[in-house]
């Protein structure tokens, strides 16, 4: 009787070690990371802007103009400053639409 409880318990013991082994596998899959991925009613600011870069400078009475050509080649971009404002090179300016 003794002998049948230990073989018993043995073979318990071994199936609950290769349950443990058969899974330990699996559960390294779902600690991976995922991709998120954004609502398609989102957008994103980044699409909303393009790139403006000095076209010229003209100096007027009230101040200095900073006139920018856009990279999509719509309408140029005016920017008015005070005479000891120099004018950026480029930056990113809203999209015509």
């Amino acid at each position: 009787m003794i002998r049948y409880l230990t073989r018993t318990s043995l073979c318990m013991a071994m199936s609950i070690c290769l349950s443990f082994i058969a899974i330990a596998p699996l559960s390294n899959a779902a600690q991976a990371a995922g991709r998120t991925y954004s609502s398609s009613k989102e957008v994103d600011p980044r699409s909303q802007t393009e790139l403006c870069r000095l076209k010229r400078l003209e100096r007027t009475e009230n101040g200095n103009n900073c006139i920018y050509q856009r990279q999509t080649g719509g309408q140029d971009k005016i920017l008015g400053l005070d005479f000891g404002t120099n004018c950026q090179k480029q930056f990113l300016c809203k999209k015509l639409k």
